[in-house]
């Protein structure tokens, strides 16, 4: 074999995976792949000669040589959220923080290729493994997310996989990804089928043993596979909340933490924090579920002010057509009990008279003060929210709410 051609060796899984990022699919042949990356392997690792012992892989490569190897951009699912080729960790406190209701909404535009929280996605089937019975996952989720229509959303319910071993689970799952050309897998949740029973969830091993076929799939193929998970009752931030080992947290490339903004909290505010090894994913957001679909908000300081205009807003339809003083405006929202200082309301007066959402008249002196109302007493709440790109002013929620804390 001439020491120079490359055409006819075979692709070690670790050079393929760094070189291209595609997966190792059963029978593919990696020729090509060695064809079309020739001057990159010159210039990085020497080929075999005929009579030279084939080691295994040339594992101490300098930095010249290692950047000599052009690696190709993140690849991402949802627009710098969600990575493609990545093992994602998404946790939150059981019946309460809404991981599914959140992750089914987010399956849903993966499938349709629509954008999510305002972030673009790249359209691909997805399979999901639930621990509910179907019933109540179609119920539930499946039918308000919007799910039941598509055609590309593989499902399977906890007792349909329950007699499966952990390992043949994967198994299954995976090839089940080949086959529909799925780019994203999901388990919901990942203890309930790992097989964690006890106190193995609290140990490194059974965690780092139940996680290798999943980090296996990951660096092999060209899918993302999202385990969800419960948080401790004790909570924590988004490195130390979830549940048993930290081992899992360690092991996983994005962690997402899915919280509301208090214990007592039933508005439709959630934080979504995030870790890991992207820096491009946000820390921090805060969006809004309005009992349909998730809205992008921004930071927390973004959430407290489209909180004030939330409710600044509610209280001028509320009296539509009259035209409300700012005076008027400050005594009937304390009259509601929210709590906003004068500075706090006449800004959102201000964002909201920018925006179009409310006119202003008078002149703002004595004897013709500022006074507001809607822009058409027919027309409420127009659908504009915050997207990622944009942190504009965004829409107000129908629904009546307390100051975003």
């Amino acid at each position: 074999m001439d020491s120079n051609d490359f055409s006819t060796l075979e692709a070690p899984e670790w050079m393929l995976d760094e070189l291209t990022h595609k997966p190792a699919l059963p029978g593919r042949s990696y020729s090509k792949i060695y064809s079309d990356t020739q001057d990159q392997l010159k210039n990085s690792i020497l080929p075999y000669s005929d009579n030279q012992e084939k080691k295994e892989r040339n594992l101490f490569l300098t930095p010249q040589e290692r950047d000599a190897i052009k690696i190709p951009e993140t690849k991402w699912l949802v627009d710098k959220l969600i990575p493609l080729g990545s093992l994602v960790l998404l946790s939150g406190q059981p019946k309460a923080s809404g991981k599914t209701t959140f992750v089914c909404h987010a399956m849903n535009s993966i499938v349709s290729g629509t954008p999510f929280l305002g972030l673009q996605t790249t359209q691909s089937s997805v399979v999901f493994v639930s621990e509910q019975s179907w019933t109540s996952l179609r119920d539930g989720y499946v039918v308000p997310s919007g799910l039941v229509h598509q055609k590309s959303i593989f499902i399977t319910a906890g007792h349909e996989v329950s007699h499966l071993s952990w390992s043949r689970l994967i198994d299954e799952a995976i090839s089940q990804c080949l086959d529909v050309s799925a780019n994203l897998l999901v388990i919901d949740t990942f203890p309930a089928f790992a097989g964690l029973e006890g106190t193995a969830e609290n140990d490194s091993g059974p965690i780092i043993k139940a996680l290798k076929p999943l980090q296996d799939a990951v660096s092999r193929y060209e899918i993302t596979i999202l385990l969800v998970h419960h948080d401790r009752k004790t909570g924590g931030n988004v490195y130390d909340a979830s549940r048993g080992s930290g081992a899992l947290n360690a092991s996983v490339d994005v962690l997402f933490q899915l919280r509301r903004q208090g214990p007592n909290d039933q508005s439709g505010y959630r934080i979504l924090s995030s870790g890991g090894r992207f820096p491009r994913i946000p820390s921090e957001i805060v969006i809004y579920f309005d009992g349909h679909s998730f809205k992008y908000i921004g930071t927390q300081s973004d959430a407290r002010a489209e909180s004030a205009r939330n409710l600044v807003m509610e209280i001028i339809n509320e009296n539509s057509p009259e035209a409300l003083s700012r005076e008027r405006i400050y005594f009937l929202l304390a009259a509601d009990g929210v709590e906003l200082t004068p500075k706090i309301i006449n800004k959102a007066l201000t964002d909201l008279v920018t925006n179009g959402r409310i006119t202003q008249l008078g002149l703002g002196k004595k004897g013709d003060p500022f006074t507001y109302r809607v822009v058409d007493a027919n027309v409420e709440n127009p659908s504009e929210f915050y997207s990622f790109q944009d942190l504009s002013i965004g829409k107000e929620m129908n629904s009546k709410t307390q100051p975003y804390a």
